[in-house]
């Protein structure tokens, strides 16, 4: 897990890193939204780069890209480390 003390988002998490149950200490004071926000999931090393390398929006853009041309939603095949 990164630790991002600048926020937006606070939190990265390569997926099947941790489990939800893992990340409990972190979200049980957090709510939905900021969950969503705040703790962010990556699949791969080019969502990792994009992330950090070229701001929040500039990844969600670049993963919505990749997403569309793999025909999968923004969710991916596993639960969001909040679940």
């Amino acid at each position: 897990m990164i630790v991002n003390p600048q926020g937006c988002p606070s939190f990265v998490v390569p997926r099947g890193n941790h489990t939800a149950e893992n990340l409990r200490v972190i979200t049980q004071d957090m709510s939905a939204e900021d969950q969503e926000q705040d703790i962010i999931g990556v699949n791969s090393g080019e969502e990792l780069q994009a992330l950090l390398t070229g701001g929040f929006q500039s990844f969600l853009n670049w993963r919505e890209r990749a997403f569309t041309q793999l025909e999968l939603n923004s969710s991916g095949s596993e639960p969001s480390p909040s679940a």
